[in-house]
């Protein structure tokens, strides 16, 4: 949880607010990234 809170800007208890119960499969931490490299361009 807390390199998704890193990688989004937040800190780890907003996470944990706002993303608790997310389950990190392959497949949303492929859509994380895809977020995070659109949001760098």
């Amino acid at each position: 949880m807390s390199l998704v809170a890193q990688l989004l800007g937040n800190s780890l208890s907003v996470c944990r607010r706002h993303y608790a119960g997310f389950e990190l499969t392959t497949d949303s931490i492929e859509a994380i990234n895809t977020i995070m490299k659109r949001s760098a361009k």
